[in-house]
């Protein structure tokens, strides 16, 4: 069995250089080249404000290429254009804690929706660390209760849980430390990110078409020869 997250053996610094200044420049680029090319802010639902002051969103591979931000392209072809067309940004403030979840694109939102239907489980993506390392940790878990936890909001079983790790019945399966390099990580399995109390951590994130297993994302690496073993 694979553990839950490698490291890859990928030259990405023009990759990341690009994926940087993306981020810099978001909250002023014009929010009708936004709409037109299907980017999109994470609101939260209660007060229907941006999250995290618009700091989390989605952006479309159109909108890269329309804005000349070219080398996603040769990164995307890598993958055998394995990814879904929408490329995750999430800035996560100082100490802010990121409970348990599993990644899977929901409704109203529906971020995927373009490709996907909504409540499909995302089982992998390529994390990139844009903000310094300062060794936050994810933690991979399993449920050991096995609840029936809801798949969206108002769902007729348990809400999905955003607890601390160590609560609920949770057991702690796996840790990564995102560094430099990109990773693969397995969002199919229930994963926390406990960042720094100190600075922000901000991560691109690339997430392969669901049917791809996790495992299956680890072997392609494996006989590419750039997953660094643990």
């Amino acid at each position: 069995m694979y553990l839950c997250a490698y490291e890859l053996d990928l030259d990405i610094n023009e990759l990341k250089e690009e994926l940087i200044k993306l981020d810099n420049e978001w909250l002023d680029i014009d929010q009708h080249l936004k709409d037109q090319t299907g980017c999109y802010t994470c609101i939260n639902a209660q007060t229907k404000e941006p999250l995290n002051d618009g700091k989390i969103y989605y952006v479309s591979v159109e909108f890269c290429k329309q804005l000349g931000y070219n080398s996603i392209f040769p990164f995307i072809e890598y993958f055998n254009d394995s990814f879904l067309i929408m490329i995750r940004f999430v800035t996560l403030r100082a100490g802010q804690y990121l409970g348990y979840h599993i990644d899977s694109d929901k409704s109203p939102e529906g971020y995927y929706s373009q490709e996907v239907p909504d409540h499909v489980v995302n089982n992998a993506q390529v994390n990139i660390l844009l903000s310094n390392p300062v060794n936050e940790i994810t933690y991979f878990a399993y449920d050991m209760k096995l609840t029936k936890y809801s798949m969206y909001t108002g769902g007729k079983y348990v809400p999905q849980s955003y607890r601390h790790h160590n609560e609920d019945g949770f057991k702690v399966i796996d840790s990564f430390v995102l560094q430099k390099k990109p990773a693969i990580i397995n969002t199919s399995v229930w994963h926390s990110v406990q960042p720094s109390p100190e600075q922000d951590r901000i991560v691109a994130s690339f997430t392969f078409w669901p049917l791809i297993p996790y495992d299956n994302v680890v072997e392609f690496c494996q006989q590419k020869g750039i997953l660094i073993e643990r």
